[in-house]
């Protein structure tokens, strides 16, 4: 990865642009095996495109970051490609993670055993006990 980013114009004062810190830590977490996060991201087999492998590509296709956004994979299964790419709110991420995610049949099995409780609900359909919650007392998935 390149340690100057002063040739595509990301770096104003000496400092990267939160863009180019973005960019980098992406490809960090998916190529370096000594990233902290490289577990979760690049032995996971989340990858980044061949393309994105160049910070200009990256700019071209996702454009500045925007203040307050961060980069979200809306599909967490696959890697990052500016297809299953865009930037986010902090709201829109947690909505994306994949402990927040039911199925309308999980929606369904939820409401049909009352009598089992939130945190067994929620271990065997992998989400966090609040998903669990609200889905049970139609604060979520009121049209179900």
């Amino acid at each position: 990865m390149p340690g100057n980013n002063y040739r595509h114009g990301h770096c104003e004062g000496g400092r990267s642009s939160g863009t180019y810190i973005t960019w980098q830590a992406l490809v960090n977490r998916c190529t370096n095996l000594e990233a902290p996060k490289w577990v979760k991201y690049g032995k996971a087999g989340i990858t980044v495109c061949a393309r994105w492998r160049k910070f200009e590509n990256f700019l071209a296709d996702m454009g500045t970051k925007p203040d307050g956004f961060s980069i979200d994979r809306i599909d967490n299964n696959k890697g990052y490609t500016p297809r299953n790419c865009r930037w986010a709110t902090p709201q829109e991420q947690g909505q994306n993670r994949s402990t927040n995610r039911l199925t309308v049949a999980d929606v369904l099995f939820i409401r049909a055993n009352p009598s089992l409780s939130a945190p067994a609900l929620a271990k065997r359909l992998n989400v966090s006990r609040q998903v669990v919650r609200a889905a049970a007392t139609r604060q979520t998935w009121r049209n179900i």
